[in-house]
């Protein structure tokens, strides 16, 4: 009964303020009516998928990519915009996070913005977010560093041999590649054959995004990669970029009738001297017919959408959580990862908090995981299970969701992916690494005691004997059998048909699709719509909430701030120990090992 009076007044108190900053804005818009307005968003390298809560929001000063959605959003329906400048800046997501960028950056132009991208030295990446805009900008010194992709995979054995470290691991499938550079030498026939397919098709996916938007046939797309790097002229000549502006000086570029004329045009009109020049200048600042300013001002500025709240029952809402990052048993600190990592422990109760709130209707779950530990994975899948019995669950996968990762999504009663997804990696690993070698080399003697066999496997000197070898591989295969079998039920595939399919095999999202591992193509946005079907509900109607799970402490905190610092080179460096310290805890991992680059 309480609640009416409380939600009535609220409602009231936010009307007020929605009229008040809504007066205050419409006359600034009176007085510059007359000039176009554009904004200038820079993005960040990479984005967390949802703001950080508690103690962590401390440490996250950049937005999140549920934030920045927002804010697109915000300004494509905004009328008094007519445009959007657009700055990346040393893009280092991955290809799944920069699809859904990408999508986000396409709906300004298919609202109507004019969107202007300017870079001055731009990897490939900043260049397929610069290919969401009308007109592509280069400083007049600038290069395209226009490289393709890259699989990069180091093989450890022959030093692995020379300091005494014997590898023991058992893979179930020949595609299950994640202990073979310890154990082989070079790439085995089945590894070569699957990374040179997802290289041809990553290959493929860049080359359509760019012809697309630039209107260039493959052929002429291809001497984007060959040429690299491409200076100003050589880009504009191929047809990659559109003009050449210092970045200083872009709000020229916009209020100049001439702003489709090529490169050269800004030195010539600035060729000023002394006085004159200085008076000239001031009066074309005067006459300008367009003005710049920070998205984030402007954002700020903007009248909050007000929406009514009902009085007697509170709207449904979708869920929304986010599965980034190693699957790891509790407590367990992984070299490398810092606090992003997914853990039981703060999963299944998140997943219960769902459930068991009746104000959500269905819950989306971003994966973004290579995976890690089986256990894990199969303990959080149970969870989900469970919340898929109740509501309607959607898997919307981003940059990677293989092996644990995937094991998570057929938990869900759909599984979308983006073209560039790499998906599937359906196996399994075991085994560890011994030193018996090493402790001799350096002056060391060491004795054990212990009863049974299977007491060698913490151990860092003994290695394994063959009949323990026998026993793990016989446990790891029953794991692959229990992975084959929820995969099998989830999509309903038979049996025989998914082993072709899995043995550690990697696969593009559309790859996945044409096998029957995912449902479609698409992004977050796709997600909510299929949610929303499921639900019954009007998805533009309905409220996305964020649900954050992950509990950091100071330490993980600053820890994660410190190796988010790192050259990228040292996750190189980190992946052995990852792996050791894994299986460690947890001897079977689901786990994919490489990325790209």
């Amino acid at each position: 009964m309480l609640r009416a009076p409380i939600v009535l007044l609220l409602n009231l108190l936010r009307l007020l303020g929605y009229l008040w900053s809504s007066f205050w804005f419409k006359l600034g818009y009176f007085f510059r009516r007359k000039k176009k307005l554009y904004l200038e968003l820079k993005l960040e390298s990479s984005y967390a998928f949802g703001p950080k809560t508690g103690l962590a929001a401390l440490f996250q000063h950049k937005p999140s990519l549920l934030e920045l959605r927002k804010s697109i959003e915000r300004i494509r329906e905004d009328d008094t915009v007519a445009g959007v400048v657009i700055v990346p800046e040393s893009t280092a997501m991955g290809h799944g996070q920069l699809a859904e960028l990408n999508r986000l950056l396409d709906s300004l132009r298919e609202a109507g913005k004019h969107v202007v991208g300017h870079a001055q030295m731009p990897l490939t990446r900043d260049y397929l977010l610069l290919t969401a805009a009308d007109d592509i900008l280069l400083s007049p010194a600038g290069r395209i560093y226009s490289f393709g992709p890259r699989f990069d995979q180091n093989f450890a054995r022959e030093a692995l041999d020379k300091i005494g470290v014997i590898p023991q691991f058992i893979h179930i499938g020949e595609f299950k590649t994640a202990s073979h550079r310890f154990i082989h030498e070079e790439m085995t026939q089945a590894q070569r054959l699957m990374m040179q397919s997802l290289y041809d098709s990553f290959k493929r996916v860049l080359r359509d995004r760019i012809g697309e938007r630039r209107g260039l046939s493959h052929e002429e797309v291809e001497t984007f990669f060959e040429q690299a790097p491409l200076d100003t002229r050589h880009a504009w000549r191929a047809g990659f970029v559109d003009g050449e502006v210092f970045r200083e000086v872009i709000g020229d570029w916009l209020d100049d009738p001439q702003h489709s004329a090529p490169i050269g045009y800004i030195e010539r009109a600035h060729k000023r001297d002394g006085r004159e020049g200085e008076e000239e200048m001031k009066r074309h600042a005067k006459e300008r017919t367009s003005i710049m300013v920070r998205a984030k001002d402007h954002l700020d500025a903007l009248p909050k959408p007000y929406k009514w709240q009902p009085l007697l029952r509170p709207k449904r809402r979708f869920a929304v959580l986010d599965l980034s990052g190693m699957i790891v048993m509790p407590n367990m600190t992984v070299p490398g990862q810092g606090s992003v990592v997914i853990d039981p422990h703060e999963v299944v109760p998140a997943l219960r908090r769902i459930r068991e709130n009746r104000r959500y209707a269905g819950a989306i779950l971003h994966i973004n995981s290579p995976g890690g530990s089986a256990l894990a994975s199969d303990i959080i899948w149970h969870a989900i299970e469970q919340l898929r019995r109740t509501k309607p669950v959607i898997a919307q996968c981003s940059d990677v969701v293989g092996s644990g990762g995937y094991y998570l999504a057929v938990g869900a009663d759909q599984i979308i992916c983006e073209r560039q997804t790499m998906t599937g990696s359906i196996g399994v690993v075991t085994g560890k690494m011994s030193a018996p070698g090493t402790p001799q080399k350096l002056g060391l003697n060491v004795e054990s005691i212990y009863e049974h066999d299977a007491d060698r496997f913490t151990s860092l000197t003994t290695p394994l004997s063959d009949q323990m070898m026998e026993r793990m591989d016989d446990d790891a295969r029953n794991f692959y059998r229990r992975f084959l079998q929820r995969v099998g039920q989830a999509r309903k595939l038979p049996r025989r048909r998914l082993h072709r399919y899995a043995r550690g095999r990697v696969y593009l999202g559309e790859a996945a699709l044409e096998r029957g591992l995912i449902d479609e193509i698409g992004g977050l946005d796709t997600a909510i719509e299929r949610l929303g079907e499921l639900c019954d509900l009007d998805p533009d109607d309905t409220e996305v909430t964020f649900i954050g799970h992950r509990k950091e402490s100071l330490r993980g905190a600053l820890t994660g701030q410190l190796q988010a610092q790192m050259p990228s080179w040292m996750a190189d460096v980190f992946e052995p120990a990852m792996i050791a310290a894994l299986l460690k805890r947890d001897p079977v991992l689901a786990l994919m090992p490489w990325k790209v680059e």
